[in-house]
């Protein structure tokens, strides 16, 4: 994706929200494609959003749709067959709809609908554990609420953190157990075993691997081994120009109590995030040489940026807290700091480029950093626009962000990042601010 086709999706389409997996849009909530099987081109829907309205009145995967108000499909770009069917909220459409061989006729009231920018699709369709699999992973953005059945307390447990565990409407050939797990967020865990030593552990691991590669070839498959010698196995969609966190990862467990090992897959729930490398390479100028030597220095703790030390005075909240000045300041930065001590959760570098009440400009300024960024980073960083979900250093009322990092593997795993945030107040005050800190993806 081209930084010029990045801004269109930035600023045209999320207007400012924070980039999550799930988005708000008007319409019936389906996805379509071309069917050419026959000797003309006719749109299907691939599929529905869950609890959208075409879902809702009836309509099913592999639908054929004839025509849109009396308006034929035949043959129609697909684009333009989407623009026939939105309109405005609480508006009717009317589809002639194509079921195996035969005609029906659907109103439908085009509504505000919720859906998930990540599209999975199986490289096969008539195999049990890739449809289940396929299931699950489109139905993770919406935390499973489709696929749990959240009338059914899995064997009445309950998380040490106080979450449930559901039962899962998904069956998975060949699994000991399926269910759904609510604390910090809802996972979809699929386990199977138990196994009596590591040999049979191996030898399941790779057939289950085997499998869902068969589902799934294109993705990546990512060994990753913790510090403790255990071994995660992540999966996850990879494209031309980047790739998305894990949606799925399998590992092994060990029951010391009951002497047996389980292998587990993981379908993570939530947001998937994507992202996106950077093809060019890093530019050598002031701005881009301030923005590595601050970066370079968050796992010294910031000492070799460190300025003048400042007292700040009085507060419960201030108290025994200190700022420091930072050196050398990004171009176009009015100033840059640390803060430590007092109720500080973290030591974060703060530079800020814009404030004021224009909404306008502090576009503009969002806009330009991010070029900027791009071109001073270069092809060791990958970013994201989406929000990190447990890094409580960025500001709630971050309204929209941009957030890069070296992600040396495809995984969790926790680096230095540098985002950009664009901030607006309770009074319509706005703020462009660039932020280094030490806790990653």
């Amino acid at each position: 994706m081209s930084k010029k086709s990045l801004l269109v999706c930035l600023f045209t389409l999320a207007t400012f929200a924070v980039f999550a997996q799930l988005r708000e849009n008007v319409g019936i909530g389906v996805r379509l494609q071309l069917d050419s099987t026959r000797a003309y081109k006719i749109p299907m829907i691939l599929a529905l959003v869950p609890n959208g309205s075409a879902q809702s009145a009836g309509l099913l995967e592999g639908d054929f749709i004839l025509e849109v108000d009396e308006q034929s499909t035949r043959d129609i770009d697909l684009q333009n067959v989407v623009n026939m069917i939105v309109g405005e909220e609480g508006s009717i459409v009317n589809l002639l709809i194509e079921r195996e061989g035969s005609a029906y006729n659907f109103s439908i009231e085009r509504k505000k609908y919720k859906y998930a920018d990540i599209f999975y699709q199986s490289a096969v369709t008539d195999n049990d554990l890739c449809t289940a699999l396929t299931i699950l992973m489109n139905d993770a953005p919406y935390d499973f609420n489709n696929t749990s059945d959240t009338t059914n307390q899995y064997a009445g447990k309950e998380t040490t953190g106080g979450g449930r565990y559901y039962e899962s409407k998904i069956v998975i050939p060949g699994a000991d157990k399926v269910f759904m797990i609510h604390s910090l967020g809802v996972s979809c865990i699929i386990n199977f075993g138990p196994f009596s030593n590591t040999d049979e552990v191996n030898s399941a691991a790779d057939e289950i691997i085997s499998k869902i590669q068969t589902c799934f070839p294109d993705y990546y498959y990512n060994t990753v081994i913790e510090k403790t010698a255990s071994h995660t196995i992540e999966i996850g969609k990879t494209y031309p120009n980047g790739f998305e966190a894990a949606i799925m990862q399998l590992y092994s467990t060990y029951s010391e109590t009951e002497n047996t090992y389980t292998l587990t897959i993981r379908v993570n729930g939530g947001k998937a995030t994507r992202y996106y490398s950077i093809g060019t390479p890093a530019q050598t100028t002031s701005f881009a040489n301030a923005l590595r030597t601050i970066f370079n220095d968050i796992p010294n703790n910031y000492s070799s940026v460190k300025g003048i030390e400042h007292e700040i005075d009085g507060g419960l909240f201030s108290m025994s807290s200190s700022w420091f000045e930072v050196s050398p300041v990004p171009d176009g930065a009015h100033d840059c700091s640390i803060s430590e001590g007092g109720l500080s959760l973290s030591n974060g570098c703060n530079c800020r480029f814009y404030s004021g009440e224009s909404y306008e400009e502090a576009v503009d300024v969002y806009k330009q950093l991010y070029d900027l960024m791009v071109d001073a980073l270069g092809s060791e960083f990958v970013f994201s626009f989406e929000k990190p979900t447990f890094d409580m250093s960025i500001p709630e009322n971050t309204t929209s962000i941009v957030v890069f990092g070296i992600k040396s593997k495809q995984s969790y795993e926790s680096i230095p990042l540098l985002a950009l945030l664009f901030i607006k107040d309770s009074e319509n005050h706005f703020s462009v601010n660039m932020l280094f800190h030490d806790a990653g993806f």
